[in-house]
């Protein structure tokens, strides 16, 4: 692929979820610059991005709340900014619904319909946390045991879809999917790994009110639920889940 779009955001004086289209991306930290390319998470027309905090509760800041939020098209030879927005938010003044950016953006891109847009039409079940919980012990022992017929087939949506999204080789995509999986099992045996499931957050997702059966999984400090430290440094697995008649798939 010859070229890439990038979302960058920055912020100052709390940190934020943000979101593309109902979907969890990132968390975006005070001091911090988020940077990723999104084109997994992007659809033909508008695209609905926003900054919010962790706390959806209405918000009082003491001081002010600063907001930076870039795309870029970024190429092999130049750069080409698309959009961009700075907004501010006084101390002591309510910010509605932990809100504090929100923008609808057409973007030039043909992708096909992701999976999780249909996902996100669904009605979320009380069942669901349950079933990812159930879920990781047999992520994590695929993982651990290098199980790669299983982890294919738990990815495929994801895997399928990260190909068409970056113009991806599938024979390609499924070797350097291999030599991830062996680079994760390594580190996680080099860090006695372990995780109870019962400490996951399942963020549910969707436009406008996140009640959908794709769930964005975190740890209870924020931070993506898959997180760990090796001796060579500190790794960190985002994923969504789909729940779908109790039957769990990786979706990003």
């Amino acid at each position: 692929m010859d070229s890439l779009i990038v979302l960058t955001a920055q912020i100052q004086g709390s940190s934020a979820w943000l979101w593309v289209n109902g979907v969890v991306v990132g968390l975006v930290e005070p001091g911090a610059t988020w940077v990723q390319s999104i084109h997994q998470y992007l659809v033909r027309g508008a695209n609905d991005i926003r900054l919010q905090r962790v706390d959806a509760a209405n918000f009082l800041p003491k001081t002010e709340v600063w907001v930076h939020l870039n795309i870029q098209l970024m190429g092999k030879d130049k750069n080409q900014m698309l959009h961009r927005w700075n907004t501010s938010h006084p101390g002591l003044k309510w910010i509605k619904g932990g809100c504090l950016l929100q923008v609808d953006v057409d973007l030039p891109v043909s992708f096909p319909r992701w999976k999780f847009l249909d996902i996100q039409q669904m009605k979320a079940e009380p069942s669901d946390a349950v079933c990812i919980q159930y879920f990781l012990p047999e992520l994590l022992g695929a993982l651990l045991k290098r199980d790669f017929a299983m982890l294919h087939a738990m990815f495929s949506i994801r895997n399928k879809e990260l190909c068409a999204a970056y113009g991806l080789d599938t024979i390609d995509f499924a070797d350097s999917f291999k030599k991830r999986v062996m680079e994760l099992s390594q580190s996680m045996e080099s860090a006695s790994f372990y995780i109870n499931p019962e400490d996951c957050v399942c963020i549910p997702t969707g436009i406008p009110t996140g009640s959908s059966p794709l769930y964005y999984l975190s740890d209870k400090a924020s931070r993506p639920f898959l997180n760990w430290v090796d001796p060579a440094g500190e790794w960190s697995i985002p994923l969504h889940l789909a729940v779908i008649q109790r039957q769990v798939y990786v979706v990003r």
